[in-house]
């Protein structure tokens, strides 16, 4: 909650602000004498409210080490904009794409990749499964 506060005679002004998925809520008092910081939620939290979770889908690696096999969504849909992302060794996203109505997935290119779900949380694209590595 942001706007001023009145505390023992002094007025203390709250700040919320938003970094990614990264919640601060900062204050001060009046004149600069002290502040504070404090972590509401962290890394693959989202602020939104009814925003997917991180944990929405598990991923599994396939017993051939390329293919990737993900659960159903919440209750049984799936999230808006799901897509699979594709990380190569160096850190690029190399693919992403729609995943809805796929459950399993195999890249085509030789190589190792990170692999993992993301879908619209609202205001951006948010992490919605673990990440894998597959070998191809």
């Amino acid at each position: 909650m942001d706007g001023d506060r009145t505390y023992g005679g002094a007025v203390r002004t709250v700040l919320t602000v938003v970094l990614g998925g990264l919640a601060v809520v900062g204050w001060g008092v009046a004149g600069g004498l002290g502040a504070a910081l404090a972590v509401l939620a962290g890394p693959g939290a989202s602020t939104v409210p009814g925003a997917p979770s991180a944990t929405s889908y598990e991923l599994t690696v396939h017993t051939d080490g390329c293919g990737v096999v993900r659960t159903e969504g919440p209750d049984g849909d799936d999230l808006d904009g799901l897509g699979w992302s594709v990380v190569d060794a160096d850190g690029f996203e190399v693919l992403n794409r729609n995943a809805l109505g796929e459950t399993s997935y195999r890249y085509y290119a030789g190589g190792t990749y990170d692999l993992g779900l993301e879908a619209w949380g609202g205001d951006s694209y948010v992490p919605v499964s673990n990440t894998v590595t597959i070998t191809c």
